[in-house]
């Protein structure tokens, strides 16, 4: 039986900056819409309706709910970042979905997935 894959690719658009709150988060969802839904983003940053804002050197914990419309054996998270006019690709310890909800994830099932990343002091504002 050949695995389903998909990816959940999330799109913020943030600034790194000095604040911090908990807020739902602006996102673009780049995955086919074929594929599923996000639902929601949750940051601990103060958000916008176009971005969020973060604290350097601090963990930026990240929520994510979604549902699939087609059962998938593999899933990941990606965060790509908007800094000025540059789009930047940010690592996400533990990117693997199905380590933490496990797999084969379920089509019209709403789950929601954890993640936190560490705002780097050299990462550009």
């Amino acid at each position: 039986m050949a695995a389903s894959y998909f990816t959940i690719f999330l799109y913020f658009t943030f600034i790194l900056t000095t604040f911090a709150a908990s807020l739902q988060a602006p996102f673009k969802q780049c995955s086919p819409p074929s594929s599923g839904d996000v639902i929601k983003v949750s940051v601990n940053a103060p958000c916008t309706e176009e971005y969020c804002t973060f604290y350097k050197d601090t963990d930026a914990r990240l929520e994510f709910t979604f549902n699939l419309k087609k059962k998938a054996h593999k899933v990941r998270a990606k965060v790509v970042a908007t800094i000025g006019t540059i789009d930047h690709d940010f690592a996400l310890p533990n990117s693997d979905v199905c380590e933490q909800l496990g797999c084969p994830i379920k089509n019209g099932v709403q789950y929601t997935y954890y993640n936190s990343m560490f705002v780097s002091p050299t990462y550009p504002s």
